[in-house]
């Protein structure tokens, strides 16, 4: 009896798996051409069709002539070894992506805590001093996953490190209690109003601590920014960084220009105040003067400090919102990258 010969019907399914790899491969190409992230949906059809077309081959050498039942379980095989490559290359982007997604919610949620809410000059507001790359694109995180959530951790721990700085700065400001230096018992006494120009002048050191401290947190961030070697992954880090450093940093110098003032002022009022000590008493809260004209010059001096306070108000207002329009640009990358 002769043998049946293969239909060629058989085939039919090799081929359309070699145009559905094909079209994938295409659409693939396509999508990242029109700047939709597809290179790697490309680089995946094209590894899995190379490993189809191997272990198709090495398969098929072996049962050549093998009677049909074989074939069939070659076959099967062949399934078996493409769908085991596509499982491993799924779990392990799944595995990189949540690396990557953990890694942009340390660094968000570090990002997030550098917020300013307004306060008065005598409890200065802390800027955001780490701007981080969180304005960048989404399909930045489609390229070497594990290098980007390894720096993301990294740019984490640096924002984290800087805020704890500021927080301390702060604290020693606050330490100060500047809401008392002009109390009314403090400006008819010569001991308190020597201890009040200390306290103000330690207030215009820190002052000038804090903008060193700033600026040098700023540079820190550009610097780590430049350390991303990809090229394309860093100007997409660095643009929105230059974007809110040019935003931000004008408002704070601006604000600490009003509290430096402010300060000065202050310290020119204790002088006018030590000279004219016995001229004046405090009584129920108030301080009372013996004439009109000491209370004019008294009020002059409130007024250019209520001036200067509505002014750093008016600052920390546009800082605000500068920073609400900074978090909305953070959520909405976070929503791109598949985070809420």
């Amino acid at each position: 009896m002769s043998e049946v010969a293969p239909s060629n019907s058989a085939n039919y399914p090799a081929i359309g798996l070699g145009v559905l790899f094909t079209l994938l491969l295409i659409a693939g190409i396509g999508m990242e051409s029109m700047g939709l992230g597809g290179i790697d949906y490309a680089y995946l059809t094209g590894q899995t069709l190379v490993v189809w077309l191997i272990s198709k081959g090495i398969v098929m050498s072996i049962i050549r002539g093998k009677p049909p039942s074989t074939q069939a379980i070659g076959r099967v095989v062949v399934g078996g070894v493409v769908f085991l490559w596509v499982a491993g290359v799924c779990g392990s982007n799944w595995y990189e992506n949540l690396q990557v997604r953990g890694a942009l919610r340390n660094l968000a949620d570090a990002s997030n805590t550098l917020g300013t809410q307004p306060t008065t000059t005598s409890q200065p507001t802390r800027p955001m001093a780490a701007e981080t790359p969180l304005s960048a694109s989404a399909p930045s995180i489609e390229t070497d996953k594990v290098s980007l959530a390894r720096f993301m951790n990294e740019m984490a721990s640096l924002v984290r490190a800087q805020r704890e700085d500021y927080d301390k700065l702060e604290e020693r400001i606050k330490r100060l209690q500047m809401d008392t230096v002009l109390a009314p018992e403090t400006l008819i006494d010569r001991d308190k109003i020597a201890q009040a120009r200390i306290t103000t002048q330690q207030f215009l050191g820190l002052i000038t601590e804090r903008a060193v401290l700033v600026a040098n947190q700023w540079a820190a961030d550009e610097a780590k920014l430049k350390t991303i070697p990809n090229d394309d992954e860093r100007r997409r880090a660095l643009n929105p960084f230059y974007k809110n450093k040019a935003k931000f940093m004008p408002l704070f110098q601006q604000r600490d220009d009003v509290q430096r003032e402010f300060a000065e002022i202050m310290l020119a009022l204790l002088e006018w105040s030590d000279s004219n000590v016995g001229n004046t008493i405090a009584s129920k809260g108030q301080i009372l003067f013996q004439n009109q004209e000491l209370l004019g010059h008294y009020n002059n001096y409130l007024r250019r400090l209520q001036a200067l306070e509505e002014k750093e108000a008016r600052l920390d207002q546009a800082i605000a919102d500068a920073e609400q329009v900074r978090q909305k640009e953070v959520q909405q990358f976070l929503g791109k990258a598949g985070i809420r």
